[in-house]
């Protein structure tokens, strides 16, 4: 693990309760990680990131997530993303603003070689300072499920996840809390 990884790792272990009861039933969270809070300020035209490269038996978020504000810049929308990879595919659970002002809209999308394969919109939009309840599960053969707010979605990755990324564009955006760690079937 380099200094970054632990550095943030240890982030993670601060304690930051408050997760829905619904989800605490089958959701266990990672104890090195624990219940923490992550929080991309990053300027219009930047973007921020934070990633575990290798999941291992991780295979669940728990998290709720708030825009504290949306940036303008004229090459870049303000893009917010859960991504779930395997090599050159990956599964996003993204929020973005494509007019730099409120609502927000759900996607969940796959993409295989840097292309687009499927998308999905969630009917429900977000507007800054709104609080959603997000939970993320996946399965060993790479089958994503998200639930967000009252919506789900279901996309296949196509292979088993491999690692996690959050991050943000243009924009702030809170995890609080956000836990990491594994959902029983």
């Amino acid at each position: 693990m380099n200094r970054k990884s632990t550095i943030v790792c240890a982030a993670f272990a601060v304690a930051a309760y408050g997760l829905n009861p619904a989800y605490a039933e089958t959701f266990t969270p990672i104890p090195a990680l624990g219940n923490s809070v992550l929080d991309f300020d990053t300027q219009s035209g930047n973007y921020s990131g934070w990633q575990i490269a290798d999941v291992g038996s991780i295979n669940a978020i728990r998290t709720t997530l708030q825009v504290h504000r949306l940036g303008n810049d004229p090459r870049w929308i303000p893009t917010f993303s859960i991504i779930l990879a395997n090599s050159d595919r990956n599964v996003v659970f993204q929020l973005v603003s494509p007019k730099d002002d409120p609502p927000l809209f759900m996607f969940l999308k796959r993409h295989e070689g840097g292309k687009s394969a499927d998308e999905q919109q969630f009917s429900t939009t977000v507007g800054v300072d709104e609080k959603l309840d997000v939970s993320i599960d996946w399965t060993p053969d790479g089958t994503v499920t998200v639930r967000a707010g009252e919506e789900t979605r279901t996309i296949n990755l196509g292979a088993p996840v491999t690692s996690l990324q959050l991050s943000g564009s243009t924009g702030e955006i809170e995890f609080n809390p956000l836990r990491i760690g594994h959902a029983a079937p």
